[in-house]
């Protein structure tokens, strides 16, 4: 099975009757494959994909389907699976005020938040935002100060573009799709602009 780095693939698959999907997305070229899957050991599909995920070569990663994780400039200045710079100003942020979100209330779901993992200061492990997606929630609650640099400094990779234009597309639905839309505009420009047209 081919497998282009950044796509999502759905595999649709039928044991009990009922057609489920599950994602399966690069989350880092290091990393391999993640398989997301929002049940459990013990739902009827877990060993199907299980064999896919063996067969293909990647990872399968239990979540549940709200994600209490650390987000914006605190996550942009941990390790991640993507490659991308993030932040680099660690020693000056204050770790004992972390930006700790729930996935559900984000139009972006679960997408882009990685295993638990350590944080300064913190004696229990969190769930970590990609920095993809810690920019991405940056720039849906507004917070544009912050992101600003996203794409020639945080990111600095254009291989992430149309995955994030397309994630950015999702938070067009918000009071401040405006807002956003420009935002994306002064960091990528044309591209940006040439990506809404041609949808």
């Amino acid at each position: 099975m081919s497998m282009e780095a950044r796509d999502i693939i759905q595999f649709m698959v039928d044991s009990t009757g009922k057609s489920r999907s599950f994602l399966a997305e690069q989350s880092g070229v290091s990393k391999g494959w993640v398989a997301r899957v929002y049940k459990n050991e013990r739902d009827p599909h877990y060993s199907i994909l299980s064999k896919i995920a063996e067969d293909n070569n990647f990872e399968i990663t239990i979540k549940p389907k709200n994600i209490e994780y650390i987000s914006g400039i605190h996550a942009l200045n941990l390790r991640d699976g993507t490659n991308t710079p993030g932040d680099w100003h660690r020693s000056a942020l204050d770790w004992s005020k972390v930006d700790l979100r729930q996935s559900k209330k984000s139009p972006l779901g679960n997408w882009g938040i990685e295993g638990k993992c350590n944080v300064p200061n913190f004696q229990k492990k969190y769930y970590v935002a990609n920095h993809i997606r810690a920019l991405l929630d940056l720039v849906s609650c507004g917070e544009f100060a912050k992101a600003q640099g996203m794409n020639k400094n945080f990111i600095d990779n254009p291989d992430y573009d149309d995955l994030i234009f397309e994630k950015t597309s999702q938070l067009s639905g918000q009071d401040n799709w405006h807002d956003i839309y420009n935002f994306m505009w002064k960091e990528y420009g044309k591209k940006w602009r040439q990506w809404n047209e041609s949808r």
